[in-house]
């Protein structure tokens, strides 16, 4: 009985491994956001100013799109139900960056298919 009880433990021990080292600190610059995060946005729907490094610590996924385009729309229908099933969990912003559109137009997009999370007009900077 000694015997197994020895093997059970040179066994467990050699199966052990020591803890993996915390990871280093990130350099200070690499926790300043990139100069086209901090651009201001207006979401369509609500007035509400906001910037993307507002979501900082936060999955964002970010979309391009144009009102017109029919894939963006498809696009757009699998994100809602990503949105749905994910709640608050995932930060969702689709930036219009067709300049023929404005915030009206994009507006009666998003009402027209049911659409709620972040949009608004790309500024020149951001496209």
């Amino acid at each position: 009985m000694a015997v197994a009880a020895l093997i059970g433990i040179v066994f467990v021990s050699s199966c052990a491994q020591p803890a993996p080292p915390a990871p280093a600190p990130l350099p200070e610059e690499a926790t300043v956001a990139p100069a086209w995060m901090e651009i201001e946005l207006t979401d369509v729907a609500s007035g509400q100013k906001f910037r993307i490094s507002d979501f900082k610590g936060k999955p964002i996924l970010l979309e391009s799109f144009a009102v017109w385009c029919p894939t963006c729309l498809g696009q757009q229908k699998e994100i809602k139900k990503l949105a749905e099933n994910e709640g608050e969990a995932i930060v969702h912003i689709s930036l219009d960056t067709d300049p023929n559109e404005d915030a009206a137009r994009i507006k009666e997009h998003i009402e027209r298919n049911g659409l709620d999370w972040y949009f608004a007009v790309s500024p020149r900077e951001l496209t």
